[in-house]
Parts: C-alpha cells; structure tokens; sequence
C-alpha cells in the first residue's frame, strides 16, 4: 500500500508548533510596546518636571523658597512647555487639566521637582 500526505497526529503537531511560535511572538512585541509606552511616560514626565524646575529658578526663586506647586497652565501661559503637549498615555492635550502639577521643594539647597 501506498502511503500519501500526512497523518493526522502530524498536521495537529505542526499546528501546535506553528501556533507556539505565534504565541511567543505576539507576547514579546507586546512586551516591546509595553517598555516604549513606559518610556515615553517617564519622558513626558521628566519634560514637566525640569520645565517647572527652570520656571521656579528664573521667575519664582523667592516665592517658592520654602517649596510651592506649580500647575501645568502656569508653565504653558509662560512658555516653558508648548501648548499643545499630549499626556502619552492618554493622548490628550494637558493644557487646562489640573492633575498635572509639579511639587517644588528643597533640600540641602538643592531643588527637587516632582510631578504628582
């Protein structure tokens, strides 16, 4: 008897194999978006953060002397972040939102801005 084509059992295990393969890729490039969204986070974060800290350097020095928080509209109204910023991990605009504020304070005579 001539035998033709595949058996059974074979083409099931070459699915699993191909379908595990799938597997692990899908998860590793998930995994990449993951990390590159963190890190647009944590830019986004580190942007506001030393915009505020050079905003309280050049305009607020005295006032803040014993640490201040300062909103997102004050250091967009004086051109110290651009209008039309997008929060990352929203994509919207910040201007006019008050959760985006940056705790100013010191220590050892060393400025530490915060966002909250």
């Amino acid at each position: 008897m001539k035998k033709n084509g595949f058996t059974l059992v074979e083409l099931i295990a070459t699915i699993a194999i191909i379908a595990l393969i799938g597997l692990v890729i899908s998860t590793n490039m998930l995994g990449m978006f993951s990390q590159e969204e963190d890190k647009d986070l944590e830019d986004f974060q580190r942007r506001i953060e030393e915009a505020a800290c050079m905003y309280v350097e050049v305009v607020k020095r005295t006032q803040c002397s014993n640490g201040c928080t300062i909103n997102i509209d004050e250091l967009i109204n004086n051109g110290y972040v651009d209008q039309d910023i997008k929060d990352p991990s929203t994509g919207e605009t910040v201007k006019g939102n008050n959760k985006y504020n940056v705790t100013v304070s010191w220590s050892n005579n060393e400025r530490i801005c915060k966002m909250r």
